[in-house]
């Protein structure tokens, strides 16, 4: 069996297909986690270990482990490590570094498919050299791992929505790839079963890491303004960073997060509107590069046919929302951009194996869900809106959450419509349920805020809760969306 392997900056993952669907190397704590933090160090024992556990060394032990390697893979740069045993640094090239995540894998893999997993396809971005490459395959091989086949991340992205069977001829997609430590961004082009990369760029400095830094960097002038912690030593900072970077997980299905670190009495109420603020300059660079890949591949943006949305950081609302916005093409995302990668690496080991697959199954939304509401547009009020909080193609399961605020003064109660459909307006969509939220504290019109959260099972039925923002006023119920 050949092992599918997405060798990520921040997360790492595997992957083969059986029976038409991907079957992913659980990889972490978690039953359900499928991918692997990308992070080598020293525990305690002086061993080496790679994942969770060398993560979690990162809060105690910061100059005992290394995260992001992938980004020296090809450079000539030693990367040392101290062993809190010995108390001695240790020196290691990039590549073996990688070869101790690539280690891990393989024996979580070899455990859990139930045989001695040997050979693999590995992916890595367009942009790297001929020497990155070779350093993949040379990690691989010093951890016991055959690489057969290196294939571009965008080319997996491709064969996991199933694009190179589809009879496509002369047909252009975007490949937007904004992960935990880099952003690529790749125009490939699709005759028949031949994908191609035309065109490619990024940043290897530009992911999800630089919205955590922006938000350390708020939260530590907030912290120092307030004068009462030291901060300003690696364990703290550690705690600090991590602490952002679960705050941002956390903004991309609800609409604020309450933040309290006890560490330096620090207690504060974050707000999706204030992260995106914060995250602004680096999406807009993103879409700047989007459009020079295009201008740099020679067809022009009206000949994109869609764009692709792969990569963790992809989860955040506002990368959507502003692509949509400024590049005007269709944007897809029916693939957990977690795994989209790695399941193409997966669906290309198949084809070496000589196996034909057609397509992967996934579970999806199959309709869009709504809330029915009041908007301003154009300066005037439009009634029976359909504000679209899971959109159709969804990977399910998930939970999102969005903010509605009463429309009168003194108004206490409020109707939740949900909606399945696609159209703005209550009308042309189906009503699969109505609640009457009650008991709300009677304020001037829009001073009070309800939180609206859905979250969509597997078995097609949604969980619907409704919150009094500030209150313990709650209210819970559930629909089939069948």
């Amino acid at each position: 069996m050949i092992l599918g392997i997405d060798l990520g900056t921040t997360n790492a993952s595997a992957a083969v297909i059986k029976k038409g669907r991907p079957v992913f190397v659980k990889t972490g704590y978690s039953q359900n986690c499928n991918i692997l933090p990308s992070v080598v160090g020293y525990n305690d024992k002086g061993e080496i270990v790679a994942g969770e556990e060398a993560r979690d060394l990162c809060l105690v032990n910061p100059d005992s482990a290394i995260r992001s390697v992938k980004n020296y893979m090809g450079k000539n740069k030693d990367i040392v490590l101290r062993n809190p045993l010995t108390s001695e640094n240790v020196s290691y090239k990039p590549y073996e570094i990688s070869s101790k995540i690539l280690e891990r894998i393989k024996k979580l893999a070899s455990e859990q498919l139930g045989e001695r997993i040997t050979r693999a396809v590995i992916t890595v971005p367009a942009y790297f050299n001929d020497k990155a490459r070779k350093d993949t395959i040379k990690a691989g091989a010093m951890a016991g791992l055959e690489v057969v086949r290196i294939i571009n991340e965008p080319t997996a992205a491709a064969l996991c929505y199933g694009l190179h069977n589809k009879g496509l001829e002369n047909n252009h997609v975007m490949v937007y790839d904004l992960g935990g430590g880099t952003f690529d961004i790749s125009v490939i082009e699709i005759n028949d079963d031949i994908i191609e990369v035309i065109a490619s760029d990024g940043d290897r400095s530009l992911g999800g890491d630089r919205f955590d830094y922006a938000l350390f960097s708020s939260f530590y002038k907030k912290i120092k303004a307030g004068g009462n912690a030291d901060i300003d030593n690696l364990v703290a900072m550690s705690i600090l960073l991590n602490e952002s970077e679960q705050a941002k997980i956390h903004l991309s299905s609800v609409v604020k997060k309450s933040l309290s670190i006890k560490e330096f009495g620090f207690d504060e109420v974050l707000y999706r509107e204030d992260f995106e603020n914060l995250i602004k300059p680096f999406i807009d660079k993103t879409v700047d590069q989007c459009r020079a890949v295009v201008e740099k591949s020679g067809i022009g943006n009206r000949n994109i046919d869609k764009i692709l949305l792969v990569g963790g950081s992809t989860r955040i609302p506002y990368v959507r929302n502003v692509l949509e916005s400024a590049l005007k093409v269709p944007v897809s995302q029916e693939i957990d951009p977690d795994l989209a990668v790695v399941t193409g690496a997966a669906i290309q080991a198949a084809i070496i194996e000589g196996r034909q697959v057609d397509s992967v199954l996934v579970d999806v939304a199959p309709h869009s869900l709504s809330v029915s509401c009041v908007i301003e547009k154009n300066g005037r009020t439009v009634p029976n809106f359909c504000s679209k909080l899971i959109r159709k193609n969804t990977p399910i399961p998930c939970t999102v959450e969005e903010t509605f605020s009463t429309l009168n003064d003194n108004q206490d109660t409020v109707r939740i419509a949900v909606y399945q459909g696609e159209s703005d307006f209550e009308e042309n969509n189906v009503l699969i349920k109505e609640l009457k939220f009650s008991g709300l504290k009677g304020r001037k019109a829009g001073e009070t805020e309800i939180l609206v959260n859905f979250s969509y099972k597997l078995d097609g039925t949604v969980d619907i809760t409704a919150c009094e923002d500030g209150t313990k006023n709650k209210l819970m119920d559930s629909c089939a969306t069948n």
